[in-house]
């Protein structure tokens, strides 16, 4: 539990980072742009594909409530699934979230090669 407070503050901090330097660069170009500037939207690449999502997710079908994980909380998420999913052998009670990275990493990379759950199952090791 103590580790899971950890990585949470972890992530706090690394949220407050990046918006403090979003700040900061919405500063600077409000100061060279002038009045024009509340026309500017500033945020990162994937701040972007969330924002297209939320506000036109809804026309390819996604929720309007729509969430999205980072690799931080797909972690946590997986490893409070563990249990659910019948994978205890992968708990490691040094360092939880060694070998949940791993299968992460899978999961990657089915997406990129958009492998369905059939063809997964059929290149599992027996």
């Amino acid at each position: 539990m103590a580790n899971r407070k950890w990585r949470r503050r972890e992530i706090d901090s690394c949220s407050h980072l990046l918006e403090l330097l979003r700040a900061r660069s919405a500063t600077r170009i409000r100061a060279s742009v002038g009045e024009r500037s509340p026309d500017i939207w500033i945020g990162t690449f994937h701040a972007f594909g969330l924002e297209l999502l939320r506000k036109y997710g809804i026309e390819i079908g996604l929720p309007v409530d729509l969430r999205l994980l980072d690799r931080s909380g797909s972690l946590m998420l997986l490893e409070e699934l563990l249990p659910d999913l019948g994978l205890e052998h992968y708990l490691d009670l040094v360092d939880p979230l060694l070998k949940l990275r791993s299968i992460l990493g899978l999961i990657a990379r089915a997406k990129d090669e958009l492998a369905t759950q059939r063809a997964m199952r059929s290149s599992q090791p027996r």
